[in-house]
């Protein structure tokens, strides 16, 4: 018989025996699965959210060679005829972009973006041609006023057909547009934002007062005399940049994808990393399926080896055996991976566009090259984990397999082996945390966790031996169990291990969660302390930072019972390559009513210093992530120049991942010649209804657009809204490990019963009841709980710091309060208990019900 021949056979065996232990191998199967859709859900989504921004950025960019854009504020459109003028350049292109709200369409939005029909047809990727069908449209598309062109999707959900009009505000100014046209984009553009809306660039000018104004300047060049267009983008920059204001970013159109992209990295890597933790906790349940299946085949094993099987082979065949198990699972899980990922979908897009960029998603995107990489990622768990029980069973001689008896005790590993390699983690995780936090490497922080994670797995079963020393109750089932339980641990330390990873992770996450919430919520409270707070509408449903209507603060100056108003003004940019947020605001309004927490400062008051001159407030992740202190100095590139700032003071802030830079309104307004504002915060005389004018407020704003007017317990609210929303996915991710892991127990007590046939078919026939049976099976699932709870329980708190002072500081830079979370902690621990006990009942109800002959004879 040849190798192959041997590899068949044995895997006709196994698939018998998957079908004989149909229970087991489904638990097993189910693991995998569980484990592999996480991590295409989570590929999914986050494969659907770059594509999405892809596309976006391509509708509004089009496809370029060479680019210039404002970072924060606009260019002047005098910068045209100077690229037009350049012999490297053979067509130039202005683009002009905002959000307006559409009052007559609660919680829809346009992004409407102006164009030059005439110089871009070589640039974009929507059809505008297929919508401009004749000359008299494209004569209309730029003669006739507010002429705008939708997508259909946004059509159909407005209810609009060409030829309405929808009215849209921005920034004080309302336009009625008139939808002429509709557009569809490239096909290979598929997830791109469909609040899309183009019009004539003049028509967004002199609609929404934005006249000699464009935000993106986009080109294509002639090749060089090499025929490479880099080097003449390269050439073409040089001669550029002494005219272009200093807050113009010229070169590469990818730079902006790629610095967005690399924003968005570590909150896709956190998903990940979650995941991930899923499938680890299915290994353990693997690895443990795969001992239980050489105990039951360890004769057919020994038969193998007494016949000439080497060694190396009896480990190819039982890992191969696990592999296609593997394959199963990474089928079914990919296939529930992508209905998690059309779940989650909708909650990721909200957290990406309130945090970074605008993002529309509404359906997934799916990749085939991550499909194969999660479908690998399972076989890979599948092989590896079963790898350390078919080496141990390898190392049995054939005659000693073929004599009768358990032999699992003798595989299983020297108690000195697990605690050194505890160690081992224990020593790695500290090496990686320094890593993380002083060679700058954030990522070697999740390795850090990983390591964690690892040695509560190896302290495991140590710690299910030393609970079988305790005494149990003096109850028949209850020493019976305890018994049993001590002579399982080759089944039940691997349960336990998994078990205690998940609930670690469970653990971990939740302080970490639940401090993070309590400092936001703390911090809410001590610093934004106004009344009523005044917003566009769109800076919530589109996560824009659009200006406010400036007559917002003459109104709200006016109202009967406001004492004081506070502006507040905040733009995205890129310092040195890097997103960042500019903020000003009225420091005398700040320093009275909602005074910043300051973790250091400059000799003097620094709300004075930013007054008088040219200072700055910085947030500590600001500082942390650029190696800032008090003192330094901050370029800051504006319309009028680029000037130093010195840094006054650190505080502390959550509103931006990125880090915010402050500035007194003055000064901003001194150094960047914008007068926009973001949004107010009013501050209201003693004893006046904030409902009252809150009320007043809004009706006397509702003719000049959609408003949002929160109270200070409402904008609490939806702080935290956001918040909770953020971390959606986060618990969903901790679920699915702690369902593995409560599989786990099923399938330790499954194998264990039918190892146990005949010990139970013998407590059967000598007297024991099904309830006794019953019962002894449950209380040794409690055993098992508690081991992996207790140990998962205290590393969890180690968990925990890591996420907080280690990846977060690396990955963020901010300061987490520690707030342990009692309540929840009691109820992971009761329901983990309780999930285990339930675990157990399948088992247990299967063993009860066996007939003592039948039991007797199966062995």
């Amino acid at each position: 018989m040849n190798w192959f021949s041997t590899l068949r056979v044995f895997l006709s065996h196994g698939g018998r025996d998957f079908f004989r232990h149909k229970t087991l191998s489904l638990l097993n199967l189910l693991a995998l699965a569980v484990g592999v859709a996480a991590i295409v859900a989570i590929q999914t989504v986050n494969e659907t959210a770059l594509r999405s921004f892809r596309a976006s950025l391509d509708l509004v960019a089009g496809r370029p060679d060479f680019t210039i854009e404002g970072q924060g504020f606009r260019l002047p459109e005098k910068l045209i005829p100077l690229l037009r003028n350049d012999t490297a350049i053979r067509e130039v292109t202005p683009t002009l972009s905002l959000v307006a709200s559409l009052p007559n369409h609660p919680g829809e939005f346009l992004h409407l973006i102006g164009v030059d029909p005439f110089s871009n047809s070589e640039l974009v990727t929507y059809r505008l041609e297929d919508a401009l069908r004749s000359p008299t449209d494209a004569i209309a598309f730029v003669s006739e006023p507010n002429t705008i062109a939708l997508t259909h999707s946004l059509a159909n959900r407005l209810h609009v057909q060409p030829g309405d009009s929808i009215r849209a505000v921005s920034a004080g100014h309302q336009a009625n547009l008139q939808v002429r046209f509709l557009l569809e984009p490239s096909p290979d553009l598929l997830g791109a934002d469909d609040h899309l809306a183009i019009a004539d660039i003049a028509t967004v000018q002199s609609a929404f007062g934005l006249s000699g104004q464009v935000d993106r300047i986009e080109a294509l060049l002639r090749p060089d005399a090499s025929g490479k267009i880099a080097t003449a983008r390269s050439s073409l920059l040089e001669r550029l940049t002494p005219h272009l204001p200093a807050h113009a970013r010229a070169g590469s159109p990818e730079r902006r994808g790629q610095e967005v992209e690399k924003m968005l990295g570590a909150f896709q890597l956190n998903l990940t990393a979650l995941s991930l933790i899923a499938l680890v906790v299915g290994m353990f349940l693997v690895t443990n399926t795969v001992a239980a299946n050489v105990v039951r085949r360890r004769s057919e094993i020994g038969l193998l080896r007494a016949l000439g099987l080497t060694r190396n082979s009896v480990v190819f065949l039982l890992v191969a055996e696990s592999v296609l198990l593997g394959l199963l699972g990474s089928a079914l899980g990919i296939v529930l991976g992508l209905q998690v990922a059309r779940a989650l979908l909708q909650s990721v897009a909200s957290t990406v566009t309130s945090h970074y960029v605008l993002l529309s998603m509404r359906e997934i995107v799916v990749n085939p090259w991550s499909l194969l990489a999660a479908g690998l990622a399972g076989l890979l768990a599948a092989g590896f984990a079963a790898w350390w029980p078919a080496r141990q069973a390898s190392l049995v001689s054939p005659v000693d397999a073929l004599l009768p008896g358990n032999s699992a005790d003798r595989a299983a590993s020297p108690p000195s082996h697990l605690l050194r390699a505890s160690l081992l983690c224990f020593l790695l995780t500290l090496l990686f945390s320094a890593t993380a936090l002083y060679a700058r490497i954030p990522r070697t922080g999740f390795l850090a966790a990983l390591s964690t994670l690892l040695a509560t797995a190896f302290l495991a079963p140590a710690l299910a031996r030393l609970l079988t020393l305790i005494p149990s109750l003096p109850l028949s089932f209850t020493i019976l169990a305890r018994s049993s339980f001590s002579r399982g641990l080759h089944r039940h330390g691997l349960a336990a291990a998994a078990l205690s990873v998940a609930v670690a992770m469970a653990i971990g996450v939740t302080i970490m969660v639940h401090s993070f919430r309590a400092t936001v919520d703390q911090w809410i409270g001590e610093s934004i302390k106004a009344d009523l707070f005044i917003a566009p509408s769109t800076n919530l449903i589109a996560g824009a930072l659009e200006p406010l209507d400036p007559q917002a603060e003459t109104l709200a100056l006016a109202t009967p019972g406001v004492r004081a108003v506070g502006t507040y003004r905040e733009i995205r940019l890129f310092l040195d390559g890097t997103p960042a947020k500019l903020a000003a605001c009225r420091l005398e309004i700040l320093r009275v009513y909602n005074p910043l927490t300051f973790l250091s400062t400059l000799s003097g008051d620094p709300y004075e210093l930013c007054q008088k001159g040219d200072c700055a407030l910085i947030s500590e992740n600001f500082a942390r992530r650029r190696r800032l202190k008090v003192g330094d100095t901050v370029s800051l590139p504006t319309p009028t120049g680029t000037h130093p700032l010195q840094v006054a003071a650190i505080f502390r802030d959550y509103t931006s991942e990125s880090g915010l830079l402050l500035l007194d309104r003055s000064t901003y307004r001194r150094l960047t010649q914008d007068q926009a504002l973001t949004s107010l915060a009013i501050h209201l005389e003693p004893g006046i209804s904030p409902q009252t004018v809150g009320d007043s407020l809004r009706e006397q704003l509702r003719p000049r657009g959609e408003f949002l007017v929160y109270s200070q317990a409402g904008l609490r609210d939806e702080a935290l809204r956001i918040f909770d929303r953020s971390f959606a996915v986060t618990a969903l991710l901790r679920t699915l490990a702690i369902a593995v892991a409560a599989l786990g127990v099923t399938l330790s007590l499954t194998a264990l019963g039918i190892e146990r046939t005949r010990e139970i078919g013998i407590l059967r026939a000598t007297g024991a009841s099904r309830g006794q049976i019953l019962r002894t099976i449950m209380t040794e699932s409690a055993y098992l709980g508690t081991t992996g709870i207790l140990l998962g329980l205290v590393t969890g708190f180690a968990v925990a710091l890591i996420l907080m002072q280690v990846i977060n500081r690396a990955f963020f830079g901010w300061t987490i309060d520690w707030h342990t979370p009692y309540p929840s902690l009691v109820g992971i621990v009761i329901g983990m208990l309780v999930a285990c006990l339930l675990a157990s009942l399948p088992p247990a109800w299967r063993a009860s019900r066996l007939s003592p002959a039948e039991a007797l004879r199966s062995e």
